[in-house]
């Protein structure tokens, strides 16, 4: 199975990279994993892990407001991105370690280069992850809403 995005949201989630040396962060918004999936959205923010060079995470009432702001556009929040300075598109022990939450997807990126990954209990990567291919609208503006 795919997961629909826009080139739009790559390009940008590359710039956003490209532009810290240290982990970007951001919520991803759209419908889930069980309905085929489609990222429509992504809210980019602040990454207050105590080593933002070497991990990520976001504050809670970020996760809230950006929950907040995707049920008032008819979305939800499906799953996260950050960015690997290192270069590994792989999820590290970290990452691992955070994915408490099945069927939530993860985008990795560093650079132009980027991987998708669904966290599952058992998952064939570090017992977590299962990678997600990732089919890329081209049209400007994609956006979809879920069922």
């Amino acid at each position: 199975m795919k997961c629909r995005i826009s080139r739009l949201l790559l390009d940008r989630f590359a710039a956003e990279a490209a532009a810290d040396p240290r982990e970007i962060c951001g919520l991803l918004l759209g419908s889930g994993f069980a309905v085929g999936g489609a990222i429509g959205d992504a809210l980019a923010l602040p990454n207050v892990a105590p080593e933002p060079a070497r991990g990520f995470a976001i504050a809670p009432p970020d996760q809230f407001a950006a929950a907040r702001y995707a049920r008032a556009a008819g979305l939800a929040v499906i799953g996260c991105y950050h960015s690997h300075p290192s270069g590994s598109l792989a999820p590290s022990a970290a990452d691992a370690a955070q994915a408490a939450q099945d069927g939530f997807y993860w985008l990795i990126v560093h650079g132009a280069r980027r991987r998708l990954w669904i966290s599952r209990a058992g998952g064939k990567y570090a017992g977590r992850f299962d990678p997600v291919g990732l089919q890329i609208i081209e049209a400007r503006g994609f956006r979809e809403t879920p069922p």
